[in-house]
């Protein structure tokens, strides 16, 4: 009978066990199913934001379509755009979101920085980006908390095809609002997001650029046809009197 009664317990510490595990697992799948619908649907986002980007010559568009897609896509806090102005060596922000006070909105509208500022050494060396945690670049990484006031961030530089830096993307987060967003960690979800709309923006932006090259080297030709056609015009009657 004892033997019979310890049998019972045994079993039924054992079923325990089997149920412990059973959730456990259950819980576990459903935190895989959670996250694989979650990478799903970033990936459809990302994949909406770049046909956006890439079907446009509008650097407004492309613009809004990025920091759409920064600030609520992936749950960032702030996000600035910086290309480099064609007259000067000084690179200016071009958009931003994420910036509600003032005072701070129009610091961070105001700040030109020549390259040269950030130390980032070779440009045709430089790498494809910068993390707030990469010592190595203490001087890009102070510049950036001080004067864009973000404390946790991914720094992304555009490249033209010649491997010279034509702008920069920066987002994260600030040292006080950081456990309201989501963390700019390297390979993360949200780093793997915005090196990819990153990327993206890049391309658009060099598209872009050509196609504005394009359109002042035909719009030059036309004039000189112009200009001449009327030559040619002016020739014909002098001769005809």
């Amino acid at each position: 009978m004892e033997k019979t009664s310890e049998k019972l317990e045994q079993d039924n510490q054992n079923l325990k066990e089997q149920i412990k595990h059973l959730l456990k697992a259950k819980h576990d799948l459903a935190l895989m199913q959670s996250k694989a619908e979650d990478q799903l649907t970033l990936y459809q986002e990302l994949y909406e934001t770049g046909s956006k980007i890439t079907s446009t010559f509008s650097l407004d568009e492309v613009n809004a379509a990025i920091l759409n897609f920064v600030i609520y896509k992936l749950n960032l806090e702030r996000c600035i755009i910086y290309l480099k102005n064609e007259e000067s060596s000084f690179f200016n922000n071009v958009a931003m979101e994420g910036y509600y006070d003032t005072e701070v909105k129009e610091s961070v509208e105001n700040i030109s920085i020549q390259i040269d500022q950030l130390k980032l050494g070779n440009e045709a060396s430089l790498p494809n980006f910068i993390l707030s945690s990469m010592g190595e670049y203490s001087t890009c990484v102070d510049f950036v908390n001080q004067h864009f006031f973000i404390h946790e961030w991914a720094f992304f530089p555009f490249m033209n095809e010649k491997k010279e830096v034509i702008g920069f993307l920066i987002a994260g987060n600030s040292q006080e609002n950081a456990e309201y967003y989501s963390s700019v960690a390297k390979d993360s979800e949200i780093f793997i997001g915005l090196a990819n709309v990153a990327s993206l923006t890049n391309t658009a932006i060099n598209n872009i650029n050509s196609y504005v090259a394009l359109h002042k080297e035909g719009e030059l030709l036309e004039t000189r046809v112009q200009k001449r056609t009327e030559e040619l015009n002016k020739e014909l009657l002098s001769k005809k009197e």
